[in-house]
Order: structure tokens, then sequence, then C-alpha cells
């Protein structure tokens, strides 16, 4: 996507959200002098801003009534369930798993999990299903972009 097109998109959304303003203007370098928007550009540029802004949301690997939708196949079994807001994970579940200990999870930040195999092995789901679920949970939610200092920097 071209940066203007981004941009353009941005400021229209914000217009949507916040009403029409009159001033509009791009800083260069020099702006980063300035100590207030030097701090403000450092905040942006956070884990804790990038990730933990995110509104509530449900995952789940299945249909359930909130949300009927048909759901790809999967390569495993399980039924997997979590809502996450701000970037924390409030609830989780794996449907009939007597050893898996929710509560590891509860309360983990989504975007300090840089292993979701390890994660689900700990709260005690077996060796073969924590590589199976985890492995797709990896490559599904991401590890990797989680595990820079952040994007901004790249």
């Amino acid at each position: 996507m071209d940066v203007e097109v981004f941009k353009d998109a941005v400021v229209g959304e914000f217009a949507k959200m916040y009403g029409d303003f009159d001033v509009q203007t791009e800083f260069d370098s020099r702006a980063s002098q300035d100590q207030k928007i030097a701090s403000g550009y450092e905040e942006l540029r956070s884990r804790d801003w990038i990730y933990g802004q995110t509104p509530r949301f449900t995952f789940c690997t299945h249909p359930f009534e909130e949300d009927p939708r048909h759901r790809p196949e999967l390569p495993f079994d399980h039924k997997i369930h979590f809502e996450a807001r701000h970037g924390i994970i409030e609830r989780f579940s794996i449907a009939e798993q007597q050893n898996f200990d929710e509560r590891q999870l509860i309360n983990s930040s989504l975007h300090d999990i840089s292993n979701w195999e390890t994660q689900l092995f700990q709260a005690g789901l077996g060796r073969k299903d924590s590589y199976e679920v985890g492995s797709w949970m990896n490559r599904i939610l991401g590890t990797e972009f989680t595990q820079i200092s952040s994007p901004a920097t790249i």
C-alpha cells in the first residue's frame, strides 16, 4: 500500500471518530527536539502502546453461540477458546482437557508469549498436543513480531 494512501486513510478515520479538524501538519526530525513531542513519540513506539491498546476480542477454533460461523479444518482436534482485552488473556480454555490448568495463561500478555508450545505444555497440555496446537498458534497468532522491541524501529 502506498504511504500517502495509508496516511489519508488514517486521517479520514480520525476525522470520523473525533470530528473534522482545521489544523493538520507533518513534522520533520527537528520536532523530536521538543521534549513533549519526543516523549509522546516514544510512548507511541512502546510495546505497551502498540500491543496493549487492543479492544476485547475472542479467539475460537470452533463455532460457538456468539459466533456460529464455520471455521476451517485444523491440524488437531482440540477446541480452543480465549478472550483477551488490551492484549491480556482474561479467559482461556481447551475443551475436554482434565490436566490443563488455564490459570497458567490467565493475565498473560499476548505480546509476551514467545512460544505457544511451551506455554501450553507448562499449563498441562501433553507434549504431542502442545507441539501440534502450539506450533499452529505460533503461526496464526505470531510470535516473531512480538519479540521485536518496536515495529517502529524496523
